[in-house]
Order: structure tokens, then C-alpha cells, then sequence
């Protein structure tokens, strides 16, 4: 039987640079005299390592290994509370990485149409209680809003008796895992998870943290699902507050300063349609140059601002209005607010 285990990639593989992060899916196959043949299945591309010799080859429906592979890999069944915008988006994720299969996906909400929306977007099922949902997943996210939670929780508090063991991934902001730990029991595999919006379009991040009853094997696999949105990274609970000052709330930010350069256009004189896909645009471009180059922001700024040039006069204008700590300021609020909500939902039973 493939040992599974994640392992991440960087450099170049015949010709296919591949990004550093974790494989979707890595197999280590037993080979004669003790070598062992290492199988990845990275962002719909197959992997094949073997002594430092890389192939990559394009997957196939009808591809031995790939078939293989996958009779493992999508073999886990993921269940979801709550069908909202964001559980469709991981749905979308996991079908578009070949990591699920459709028909390995179940979803349950109390708006029935919800359910049904789910279900036609993603090929998954729409199920009718909270039980039999538990009861047929390996994985279970906990995607209601956070005044939702205390309910749902008390539906699965009645459930422990059955001895169901899946692994939690709650996506709720502001609830801590000793609120969940109340309901689920003491020894519950949780991840606590604090994603953001672009996580629709396949592009978020995604800060998690693990408790006491996970385990290594269930650290990995919430990492592979959760990457097929974007980035994932494991933080302490105790920062997750941070996260989502940051990363979680930051989207938000990003589209008021993209609106008001476009508005800064429109006043100048382009037409707003232009204006704002040039905001737009302009924003993605100088984030992937930041990503792709590991320069520090402020190495990349000096090197726009010329002497006497516009943009160190536009930058001086920016520092002048308090822009850095106007920005500064935002995450510092949006944390300070997460941790009172996090002492507001200690209690299950009081989250309203």
C-alpha cells in the first residue's frame, strides 16, 4: 500500500518550473532493492521522482498511474455545514486541483436551497441532516457564519455518543478551539482556519492553527486541501487574531485603495471603466513582483521613485495624508476586534 505523506517542491523538472508548496498528493511506491519511486500529483501534472530524476507528465483519464493514484488520493470524503460562497469556493478548488471528486463531496444547510446550489455548482450531494453528514465524511468544515456556530455546535454535541471521529476544519473568524472543544470533545481532531475572500478565485491565504487531538497526518491534509485556494501557512492560535487583521480583513483594504486610485484617475480625466482596470491591474502587478522577487517593499518603492520624478511625488503626498499609518492602523483595529470576538464566542451557547 503507497505511504502517503506531503512534501514541498521547488526548482525545475524538465522544463516545468514548479512553485514552491505542497504536492496535492505524494506516493512513495516500494521499488527493487530498497529504492523507492517517489509519485506527486501537483496541480494537474504528474510528478515522477526517482533518484534525483524528475519526468513530468500531462494526466490523463485514461493514464495507469494516474487512475491509481487518484483511487487514493479522492478517496476522502468531505462533507460541509454551512453551503455558503466560500464552502463552494473550496469545493470549486478541490474538483479544479483533481484533488476530490465530485461524488466524494457532501454539503448540508439549513436553507434548503442552499444545498441545492451546492450541489449543482460543485456535482456533490446535498444531504438532509447534520447526521448523516458526519456519518459519511472523513472531513467535516464547520462553514457557517460565526452566530450560527453555538447551534451547530449543540446539534453535534448529541452526536458524540455515536462515536463519529472525522476531522474538523472551522472556517468561522473569532471563535477559539477550546469554544469548539466544549461540544466536539476534549480530544476532537480541529483545525481552526482563518481564510479570505480571493480564496473564490483560487487565490487566498489561508492561516490555520491545529489542536491538541490532530495529528501530523491530519496537519498535511488540511494543508493540501486548503493550498488548493492559495497559500496555507500553520500559525500558533494565539496569532490567528493577527491573521485576520491582516489577511483576512486586508482585502478589503486592497479594494478601497484600488477604488480610490481609480477615482484618482477619473479625476484626471480617464474614463472610469479604464481607470479602474489600470487601479486593478496595477495592484496584482506590484504584489506578484513582491512574491516573485523576495525584494522588500521598500527596496522595490525606491526603485519606481526617480529624482524629481512623479511618483516620489506622489509617495511624499501618500506620507504626508498618513497613508502607511492609516494602513498600520486598520490591522491593529481589525485584531483588537477579532479578540474581543473571540471572548464574546467563549461560550458556545452565547454566540448570537
Amino acid at each position: 500500500m503507497p505511504i502517503r505523506f506531503a512534501l514541498p517542491l521547488q526548482g525545475d523538472c524538465s522544463g516545468e518550473t514548479v512553485p514552491h508548496r505542497v504536492a496535492v498528493g505524494c506516493y512513495a511506491l516500494p521499488l527493487q532493492g530498497g529504492r523507492k519511486l517517489a509519485i506527486l500529483l501537483f496541480g494537474g501534472r504528474l510528478l515522477v521522482c526517482e533518484n534525483q530524476v524528475h519526468y513530468v507528465a500531462e494526466l490523463f483519464e485514461n493514464y495507469l498511474i494516474f487512475n491509481f493514484i487518484l483511487s487514493i488520493i479522492m478517496d476522502t470524503k468531505i462533507g460541509f455545514i454551512g453551503t455558503g460562497h466560500m464552502a463552494r469556493a473550496l469545493s470549486r478548488g478541490f474538483i479544479k486541483t483533481k484533488t476530490i471528486l465530485p461524488e466524494k463531496l457532501f454539503g448540508y444547510d439549513v436553507r434548503l436551497e442552499a444545498a441545492r446550489k451546492f450541489a449543482e455548482q460543485t456535482g456533490g450531494t446535498a444531504v438532509t441532516t447534520v447526521k448523516d453528514l458526519v456519518a459519511g465524511s472523513d472531513v467535516v468544515f464547520l462553514s457557517v457564519k460565526p452566530q450560527q456556530m453555538g447551534e451547530v455546535l449543540h446539534n453535534l454535541a448529541s452526536l458524540r455518543a455515536h462515536g463519529y471521529n472525522p476531522l474538523w476544519i472551522t472556517i468561522a473568524a473569532g471563535i477559539q478551539l477550546k469554544t469548539y472543544l466544549k461540544d466536539l470533545g476534549t480530544s476532537a481532531r480541529l483545525v481552526r482556519v482563518m481564510p479570505n475572500t480571493p480564496c473564490l478565485v483560487g487565490e487566498g491565504v489561508c492561516g490555520f492553527c491545529l489542536s491538541d487531538g490532530a495529528k501530523k497526518d491530519d496537519a498535511e491534509l488540511a494543508l493540501d486541501l486548503l493550498s488548493t485556494v492559495g497559500l496555507a501557512i500553520p500559525f500558533p492560535e494565539r496569532q490567528l487574531d493577527a491573521v485576520a487583521g491582516l489577511s483576512g480583513s486586508g482585502p478589503a483594504y486592497v479594494y478601497m485603495m484600488i477604488d480610490a486610485m481609480a477615482d484618482g484617475g477619473v479625476k484626471m480625466g480617464l474614463p472610469r471603466e479604464q481607470s479602474l482596470l489600470l487601479a486593478a491591474q496595477t495592484v496584482l502587478g506590484a504584489a506578484k513582483v513582491v512574491l516573485q522577487t523576495n525584494e522588500h517593499p521598500g527596496v522595490l518603492k525606491d526603485k519606481v521613485c526617480s529624482p524629481r520624478g512623479t511618483t516620489i511625488s506622489g509617495v511624499h503626498s501618500l506620507e504626508r495624508d498618513g497613508f502607511r499609518a492609516s494602513v498600520t492602523n486598520a490591522v491593529e483595529a481589525a485584531t483588537l476586534r477579532s479578540r474581543e470576538m473571540g471572548l464574546e464566542n467563549d461560550d458556545p451557547n452565547k454566540i448570537k
